[in-house]
């Protein structure tokens, strides 16, 4: 993990002639690093600085007879004390301020009512909220994140000014890590209030919309906007934390009303103290009552589905009871989205990553909750020949075909089972393109060793072989045990490769998991090494300044730290087909199985106090096991690499600060295919860091077994919209894939 202390070397590594050098004329920098003293910033990982507060006065606030309108946290009208920060995320204008001491915010509005619109948080504190000199607590603690919550509503005020203001109190709950106060926005209202919510607007019945046509296997989101939803009755809009951004509800008699095409729907809806209990009728039948009641509020809730509607057209009413459980405190009818399927069990946007020996097939949920199997297609390119390769139960959404013929073209196609046994009628396919292909005959070339032009049998001759290469060297190693301190040093400038193959019985070994690297390749090009064993030495494989690094098939075990690490700008090379297991002996938190670049705690020790800029990286269908650190890690500074079809599996020696099992803070990084299977939190993390890396990145296709929260993190805060990092929907293992939105 990036919080770690700079990492030790026994032997720092000096780079010949490395690819980047700073000018020596132009003076070194170091960035400044701000002191981030609080839970909040320190899991946040970024740098903020203190706002300046605005002048003593401010404008009342007024949305005007009979309108509603949301105050921005950075609205002048609003006068902050104290030494507010800010930051941004996925919050109503895309930032926050917060506060971790003592102050507060307060403003003026004329109007009937307000909402205090903020993040709920693990680390959140409880605030002071005081409306025309009374005061009320308010807790925003949460174990889980959740943005745009209304924390606090003040409604049925007389229409007239009021003054309002939070403090930070220095209180928290129990179970709260900080005493963070945050500001998103407020919603200010001047209107008659509505019986349960803060807003007035006015709906009414509408004329025959069009008729709704999810066709093909993705389904269709409908808004509570769309034309196409008929709405009888007094409806208003409130914005909020909603699939859309804001919500139609109804106190009263009324209905919403649609058709469509299919034989699945569902309906997106909050969860509320407040909520009543629904009527929904599909084609004029009977009668299903809908409870919404919950005592805290829920965004974005599937309420109530269908999935087993005849082909067809179908028309769905929802309408107001007027009742509700006993515990609410009104009656509410609430309408978010409506999700609509031609076939609610159809899977979607099938996928294949290159392995040595096949293919991952991955793909996105089908819209049915009621799924339990999957069984996995392959057919010849045109079709003929399908034949099921494989059965999955749900929630995995990822089979290894490891049958397929290198070199042959194939078609991919999944059908979903659910519970009552009906399979899906409508299918995505995917085929083996020609870059997937030409991808795994890469893959394969990698451990097709050349003829031997020299054999060596001891640690002399190996050193020997070493220290004076020639290009088109093909050194070939006899089994047995080669203890020493290895390095290829310096080949980068000459032409052609230098290969070095044994079998998995000729083994590198510095003599100690205390003491030495076994293999060090610093600033060679076109190197490849294929087939022997690494095993009981401090550091494994070190490559260092360096291009066009190829290693197939080795076996990397029994190491003190890292087993293979690459860095100091390495560009362009790959490790495929690699077994690595029990790293971190000596110190399980250094004991990563692949580790790509360099924390830039130690940028300046190790790389001139530059940015590590390794790029190019692809760590290709290995598997590693009982790691005392992040099986994968890639750091901030590296670029442009692949982890993909790996095979990951966390043991008991993983160390207490391991979060994932494949940990991505560079740039433009793609993971996708991988199975990963441990007790951590998560299986996949990508963590932005304050050099700006941690963007642009996929994560796609991959599997989390047994973890404890979602699959994948995608580290908060950030503008996900400009920074890039994508969260597949194909990702799978658990119901919840992550903790933003996946994208389809």
């Amino acid at each position: 993990p990036s919080n770690r202390p700079r990492r030790p070397l026994e032997d720092p590594e000096p780079i010949v002639n490395p690819q980047t050098t700073p000018d020596p004329t132009r003076p070194r920098r170091r960035r400044a690093r701000l002191s981030l003293t609080t839970a909040l910033i320190a899991a946040l990982g970024i740098l903020v600085a203190p706002l300046t507060a605005p002048a003593a006065s401010a404008a009342t606030l007024d949305p005007g007879a009979g309108q509603s309108t949301r105050i921005q946290e950075t609205n002048s009208s609003l006068t902050y004390s104290g030494s507010w920060r800010t930051m941004t995320g996925g919050d109503s204008g895309g930032g926050i301020k917060f506060l971790n001491s003592t102050g507060s915010v307060s403003f003026s509005f004329r109007g009937t009512g307000f909402s205090w619109v903020s993040r709920t948080t693990a680390s959140a504190g409880i605030a002071t909220v005081t409306v025309d000199g009374a005061s009320t607590s308010v807790d925003r603690y949460t174990k889980t994140t959740a943005y745009q919550v209304p924390v606090f509503t003040k409604k049925d005020l007389a229409d007239t000014v009021h003054t309002v203001k939070i403090a930070w109190s220095g209180k928290a709950n129990s179970s709260a890590s900080d005493k963070n106060l945050v500001i998103d926005a407020f919603d200010i209202t001047r209107a008659t209030p509505a019986t349960e919510e803060p807003t007035d607007e006015t709906g009414g019945g509408e004329d025959d919309g069009p008729v709704l046509d999810p066709s093909g296997a993705t389904s269709l989101l409908v808004q509570e906007t769309d034309p196409a939803l008929q709405y009888t009755g007094s409806w208003r809009s409130m914005a909020g934390g909603d699939s859309g951004g804001g919500m139609k509800y109804l106190t009263s008699a009324g209905s919403v009303e649609f058709t469509f095409v299919g034989t699945s729907w569902r309906w997106i809806s909050r969860k509320t103290s407040s909520s009543g209990i629904a009527a929904v009728s599909v084609d004029g039948g009977p009668v299903t009552k809908v409870d919404r009641y919950s005592s805290t509020a829920q965004y974005q809730v599937p309420v109530y589905e269908t999935t087993d509607l005849a082909e067809g057209t179908h028309t769905v009413t929802i309408s107001y009871t007027g009742t509700k459980n006993s515990k609410s405190t009104d009656k509410n009818l609430i309408i978010d989205a409506f999700v609509l399927a031609e076939d609610g069990l159809a899977t979607d946007a099938v996928e294949l990553s290159p392995l040595t020996d096949g293919y991952t097939v991955a793909w996105d949920a089908p819209f049915s909750s009621r799924v339990v199997s999957y069984d996995v297609h392959r057919s010849n390119e045109d079709g003929s020949g399908d034949t099921v390769v494989g059965t999955v139960a749900d929630p995995v959404r990822q089979y290894r075909d490891e049958t397929a013929e290198a070199g042959r073209a194939y078609t991919y196609t999944v059908t979903a089972t659910d519970d009552a046994g009906r399979d899906s009628r409508l299918k995505e396919s995917a085929t083996t393109s020609a870059d997937i292909l030409a991808s795994r005959a890469s893959l394969l070339a990698a451990f097709d060793c050349p003829a031997a032009t020299k054999t060596v049998s001891t640690s002399a001759q190996l050193v020997t072989a070493l220290t004076n290469p020639s290009s088109g060297d093909v050194i070939r190693l006899a089994d047995g045990v080669y203890t020493g301190k290895f390095a290829l040093r310096g080949t980068a400038a000459q032409p052609g490769s230098i290969w070095i193959c044994g079998s998995p019985n000729a083994v590198l070994t510095s003599g100690s998991t205390s003491s030495g690297t076994a293999l060090i390749l610093n600033t060679v090009s076109d190197v490849h090494l294929v087939g022997f064993s690494v095993r009981s030495s401090f550091q494994g494989i070190q490559v260092l300044a360096s291009k066009g690094v190829q290693m197939a098939g080795l076996t990397v075990s029994e190491i003190g730290y890292e087993a293979v690490h690459f860095r100091n700008q390495t560009t362009d090379s790959l490790i495929v087909g690699s077994t690595i297991r029990r790293t971190g002996i000596v110190s399980a938190k250094y004991g990563e199985g692949v580790y790509v670049g360099t924390s830039d705690r130690n940028w300046c020790e190790y790389n001139s106090c530059n940015p590590d800029r390794t790029a190019r990286i692809a760590v290709v269908d290995n598997t590693i096991s009982d790691t005392g650190a992040e099986p994968i890690e890639a750091k901030e500074g590296t670029l442009d690499g692949d982890i993909i079809g790996n095979t990951v599996l966390g043991g008991s020696r993983l160390a207490s600060d391991v979060v994932s099992l494949i940990l991505v803070s560079g740039n433009s990084w793609l993971a996708a295919g991988n199975s990963a299977a441990g007790t951590t939190t998560y299986g996949y993390q990508v963590i932005t860091r304050a050099d700006g890396s941690g963007n642009d990145n996929t994560i796609s296709g991959n599997l989390a077994l047994k973890t404890s929260n979602a699959v994948v993190y995608l580290h908060q805060p950030s503008n996900w919209s400009t920074s890039g990092n994508t969260l597949s929907c194909s990702n799978s293992g658990k119901d919840l894939i992550g903790n933003v939105a996946c994208t389809p």
